[in-house]
C-alpha cells in the first residue's frame, strides 16, 4: 500500500512539475545528483542498492548504510529511482513536522526559498523541465503529517518523455 501511495504522488508530482514548468527558475547550488551519485548512472555500476520494486521501465532501491538524516531531519523514506537503468530521481519522505520543518530549512539553506504557488500551502519548486539538470520539489501534508522532497533529472525526463511519445506512436502506428 505505502508504496502505491508513493507511486501515486511520484506521478502526481512529475504532472505538477510539468504544469509548471513556465513559473519555476534557476536556483543556486543546483545538484547533478544525489549523495555521489550523478544523474543517469547505471544502477548495475553500483554495488551498494538493493531493490524495492523492479516492475516497469521505473525500478526503485534503497541504497546499503544510507544516512537516513538530512541536516537534522530524520528521513522516514530514502528512495533511488532508475529509469531503463538510470539513475533518474530520488525519493525521500519525512515523519511529523519537526522533521520535515528541519528539511526544509536545510534545502532553503542549500538551494533558495524555491517558487511557493500558494503562500498558505507549504509546497515548493525549484528549476524546469525546459533548463537545467534538475527539478526540486519539497511538500508538506498537514493531514498525514508526511513531508515529502522529490528531486528529479531534467535529462532522464527527457528521454523519459521522448520514450512515451515513441511508445505511443508505435501504438497507434500498430494497434488500429
Amino acid at each position: 500500500m505505502q508504496k502505491k501511495i508513493f507511486a501515486t504522488t511520484n506521478l502526481m508530482l512529475i504532472t505538477l512539475i510539468i504544469l509548471s514548468t513556465g513559473t519555476s527558475y534557476a536556483f543556486k547550488n543546483e545538484p547533478d545528483g544525489f549523495r555521489g551519485i550523478k544523474w543517469g548512472t547505471a544502477i548495475n555500476s553500483l554495488s551498494n542498492m538493493t531493490a524495492i520494486d523492479t516492475e516497469g521501465d521505473t525500478h526503485t532501491y534503497e541504497r546499503i548504510g544510507d544516512e537516513m538524516k538530512i541536516g537534522n531531519a530524520e528521513l522516514a523514506v530514502l528512495k533511488y529511482f532508475f529509469w531503463k537503468g538510470k539513475l533518474s530521481g530520488i525519493g525521500i519522505k519525512t515523519k511529523g513536522y519537526s522533521n520535515w520543518a528541519a528539511l526544509k530549512d536545510v534545502v532553503f539553506e542549500k538551494f533558495g526559498k524555491g517558487y511557493q504557488r500558494n503562500r498558505f500551502i507549504e509546497d515548493y519548486l525549484w528549476g524546469s523541465f525546459s533548463k537545467g539538470k534538475t527539478v526540486i520539489s519539497l511538500e508538506y501534508n498537514e493531514f498525514s503529517k508526511v513531508g515529502t522532497l522529490f528531486l528529479y533529472s531534467i535529462e532522464v525526463e527527457k528521454q523519459k518523455a521522448e520514450y512515451k511519445k515513441q511508445q505511443a506512436k508505435e501504438g497507434a502506428a500498430s494497434g488500429f
